[in-house]
């Protein structure tokens, strides 16, 4: 081989060490790049309390009680909606009753759950998430703790009556427990801090208002 052909090999050979070597460089760079770019996206931060919803314990106690008061006043109308012979005026406020009722249950159970607290206030100690919405909550739960709520003795009543008893029963007791949870509601605006919890009560205070010059007119032509 001659000199100036070994020459040119071993310059080719050189260069080509060099272009490896930078090679290897630039992708440890770019390694150790990417592996910082995905440590750094990978870790999501922590929830902050803003994301849980801003709230108090009014706002916990307002959700956590209201959701066993509506249940109740659906037990009450699914009661009176399985007689016969019941004023047609009469069905028609029940079913309304319970249309507004459940979602209204069905957004504070989400509020509660959003909070991280059981669907049981410590006033009651029951656990509510294990009611389901047409079970009534008797005086051993708790319940007697809130304006309106039904005794058991009174759910009786209610479901032994008949015909038009039935419908002047339940147009009695419904006044009384809607006026407990309009009470409910005026607590929760004075003392409540979670915008959406003082809109619902609100909601429930002008909704329950209405029924009850409805249902105190219907009882008055029964």
């Amino acid at each position: 081989m001659s000199t100036k052909r070994a020459r040119i090999i071993i310059g080719a050979s050189a260069a080509g060490l060099l272009v490896l070597a930078g090679c290897s460089d630039s992708e440890g760079q770019d390694h150790s790049s990417m592996t910082g770019m995905v440590t750094t996206t990978s870790i999501a931060a922590p929830s902050s309390v803003a994301d849980m919803g801003e709230h108090n314990a009014a706002d916990m106690t307002f959700a956590q009680e209201m959701i066993s008061h509506h249940s109740q006043a659906i037990t009450m109308s699914n009661i009176l909606l399985d007689k016969n012979d019941i004023n047609p005026e009469v069905v028609r406020l029940a079913q309304q009753i319970k249309a507004a009722q459940q979602p209204e249950i069905d957004q504070m159970k989400s509020w509660v759950t959003t909070w991280g607290a059981s669907m049981s206030s410590s006033s009651q100690g029951h656990d509510m998430s294990q009611m389901s919405a047409g079970e009534s909550m008797s005086p051993s739960m708790g319940g007697h703790d809130m304006p309106g709520m039904m005794t058991e003795q009174q759910f009786q009543q209610l479901r032994e009556a008949q015909g038009t008893a039935a419908a002047r029963l339940y147009l009695t007791q419904m006044i009384e427990h809607h006026r407990g949870a309009v009470a409910m509601a005026k607590t929760e605006i004075q003392d409540g801090k979670n915008p959406e919890a003082i809109a619902l009560a609100r909601k429930i205070i002008s909704d329950q208002e209405s029924e009850i010059a409805e249902m105190q007119r219907l009882l008055a032509g029964l």
